[in-house]
């Protein structure tokens, strides 16, 4: 087929020159143009290589990336002869190439052209956690292989050093096939004169030795602060800072190089239990840090499911293929660490201090991890510096802000302390000023203790001055009778012995009154106890010939009977005692008045002076006049302040109106209810 028509010959071609034959070249250099345009879009990969490595004097370091051709064996059983043959090679775009997850074995050729005058050069496999990596060149015109990885002895490495090397001699033009393999497979090679290679790996040494220096210096500054403070929280970290640096010494190939040269199971399964036991102390380390339990129960609950998937991980190391651990490894990152930057926001957003630096601590190693892991997933580009330090500026953040969070936890629990310190104080200031005014206040219920005491000696010896003397009374009339005359003889016996009676009832009333706090109030009949009070003192009366009116327009009054039938008899006693023979008269009245009761007791005697009646209440306060020598009045001005303190017992109070040869008003006031 032809696809340029103006080289066709016929009838119909026309003379150069004409218009036709113009029409034709123009549609010969469109249809030329269109065929080269596709030529080079759509067949340019089939027969693009990559181009051969040229090694000159001017350079020692060389990234391979871009020189390589990539090949994936998805049933990781060709040979290299078989590899040499296909042409399913394709050109390598990226100076790092990440595969993820994969079942395939990978496969990259490259070619070399040393031009320099360097003979040795070393191959360096930058994934130190590759598990198969098997180098392919011709010796004698036969393949042969140079085995070695994380699945493999220390001892088959090219150099003693971290990463996975070859050593490389290179001719004019040498062709190279590299074969990895593994649970997450990655090729990351560059080459480098063993001058370099000495250089790069000494610089490296000196950054992490720092990194790893800062590892062992937290996490022994923390279990002294765990021995000085016992708090566990201190302890959980020493734990989380020690795995971690085990889990970062296994990615950056320290485990391999300097712990495990010659035991590849821990440096592939060994790193899962690190990665559990790692999370676990992390857990742990948060709850106690947060103070989850007394706080946030729910989130609390919640952290149980990150310890039981990361005891599961550990378990998994020892139960399953590696790849399903690697595989479950990731997906548990991708769990527990967003729920532990969870607990920290919301313990920040509940104002909690030091959580502060704890957010921003794993905030920052959280979301390296979650980058790492979204790389390994192809969710996100592989970015080679940020997958092989980003995690390890992340932890060496991380450590500076939790020990300044643990140190601030700890200030935050001086601070507490000082504060439950001075509540204490405060307390116990507050404990003694209320002791203080307990004692003060018990002294004082003493000190009217005692002063009742005396009080109620007075009341004893006054208050039955009345009833005995009725009674001697009684029995002096008892002498003068006819003893022929019986009736009267007992009925002055009976009399004496009421007396006698009420002497004792006294006595046990005010017995009584003593020993309680408050008196018994109860309901009762005034008439009554006034009726008993004037049947004791009925002689004096007949002696006085004195006139007693009862007018009560109110009979029941909640009183004590007892110190009633006191009141009413010291009161009448007095109005007898100071009162002229002849013509006496004591008038007895009750009212409502209001919600008050009024018991008024008057009497038509001497009087008191009226500058005296405010003083008459006081203890012995007896008036020395010269009319009362003339009445042969004897007392000790005891009376009047019994009255007023019983009164007061029975929650009342009492009122006196007196005129100088007048006589005397007493009202006593009693609430109504």
């Amino acid at each position: 087929m032809n696809f340029f028509p103006s080289l066709k010959k016929g009838p119909n071609l026309k003379k150069p020159g004409g218009k036709t034959d113009k029409k034709v070249m123009i549609i010969s250099k469109i249809y030329l143009k269109i065929i080269i345009f596709f030529s080079i879009t759509f067949m340019a990969p089939l027969w693009v290589k990559a181009s051969p490595l040229v090694l000159t004097n001017e350079k020692s370091f060389y990234e391979l990336g871009l020189h390589l051709e990539i090949l994936e064996d998805k049933t990781s059983k060709m040979t290299v002869l078989e590899v040499q043959r296909s042409k399913n090679f394709k050109k390598s775009q990226k100076k790092v190439t990440h595969f993820g997850f994969s079942k395939s074995a990978f496969w990259a050729r490259f070619k070399i052209k040393n031009q320099s005058k360097s003979r040795v050069w070393i191959l360096s496999f930058n994934n130190y956690q590759q598990n198969n990596v098997s180098l392919f060149k011709l010796k004698n015109n036969e393949w042969e292989e140079q085995l070695s990885g994380d699945n493999h002895s220390f001892s088959t490495r090219g150099v003693k050093a971290k990463p996975i090397t070859f050593i490389l001699t290179p001719g004019d033009e040498s062709l190279y096939f590299l074969r990895v393999e593994g649970v997450i497979s990655q090729i990351n090679v560059d080459l480098s004169t063993p001058i370099h290679f000495a250089g790069v790996q000494t610089n490296e040494d000196y950054i992490l030795g720092i990194f790893f220096g800062l590892i062992i210096t937290m996490g022994i500054y923390n279990l002294f602060l765990f021995i000085s403070t016992k708090n566990e929280s201190y302890l959980l970290y020493v734990g989380y800072v020690f795995f971690a640096g085990l889990v970062f010494a296994n990615v950056l190939g320290f485990s391999q190089r300097y712990l495990f040269q010659n035991l590849p199971w821990m440096n592939n399964y060994g790193y899962i239990i690190f990665m559990g036991l790692t999370g676990l102390f992390a857990t742990l380390f948060t709850i106690s840090f947060l103070e989850l339990k007394e706080t946030t129960p729910k989130l609390y609950k919640m952290m149980f499911l990150c310890l039981f998937s990361n005891i599961f991980l550990i378990f998994s190391a020892f139960l399953f293929p590696i790849k399903f651990s690697v595989l479950f490894m990731n997906i548990n990152l991708l769990f527990y660490t967003p729920l532990v930057f969870l607990c920290g926001f919301i313990r920040t957003k509940m104002n909690y201090r030091p959580s502060r630096y704890f957010l921003g601590a794993f905030g920052a190693l959280i979301i390296t991890v979650i980058i790492n892991t979204l790389m390994i997933f192809k969710i996100l580009p592989d970015v080679s510096f940020f997958r092989q330090y980003g995690a390890l500026l992340g932890h060496a953040f991380e450590l500076i802000l939790i020990s300044m969070g643990l140190a601030d936890r700890f200030n935050l629990a001086k601070e507490e302390a000082l504060k439950n310190q001075k509540l204490a104080l405060e307390i116990q200031r507050n404990f003694t000023d209320n002791l203080r005014k307990e004692v003060e206040n018990r002294t004082s219920e003493l000190r009217e203790k005692n002063e009742y005491l005396k009080s109620y000696d007075y009341t004893v010896a006054h208050d039955l001055t009345n009833p005995i003397s009725v009674a001697m009374t009684y029995l002096d009339y008892y002498q003068n009778i006819d003893p022929e005359k019986k009736e009267k003889r007992d009925s002055v016996i009976i009399k004496t012995k009421e007396a006698i009676e009420k002497s004792l009832a006294i006595i046990n009333g005010i017995l009584l009154n003593f020993t309680v706090d408050e008196v018994d109030l109860t309901k009762r009949n005034i008439l009554k106890i006034i009726d008993m009070t004037l049947d004791h003192l009925q002689l004096k009366i007949e002696e006085k010939k004195a006139n007693i009116i009862i007018d009560l327009k109110q009979k029941e009054l909640i009183c004590n009977d007892v110190s009633m039938y006191q009141v009413f008899t010291n009161l009448i006693s007095n109005s007898l005692k100071y009162s002229k023979e002849g013509n006496v008269e004591i008038k007895i009245s009750s009212f409502l008045k209001g919600e008050e009761f009024f018991l008024e007791l008057s009497d038509n005697g001497i009087g008191i002076e009226k500058e005296r009646v405010n003083t008459i209440f006081k203890l012995k306060s007896r008036e020395e006049r010269e009319d009362l020598k003339d009445l042969k009045v004897k007392g000790h001005g005891i009376g009047l302040n019994i009255v007023q303190r019983l009164v007061k017992e029975n929650n009342g109070r009492v009122e006196v109106k007196s005129a100088l040869g007048k006589g005397t008003t007493f009202t006593l006031i009693f609430p109504n209810k």
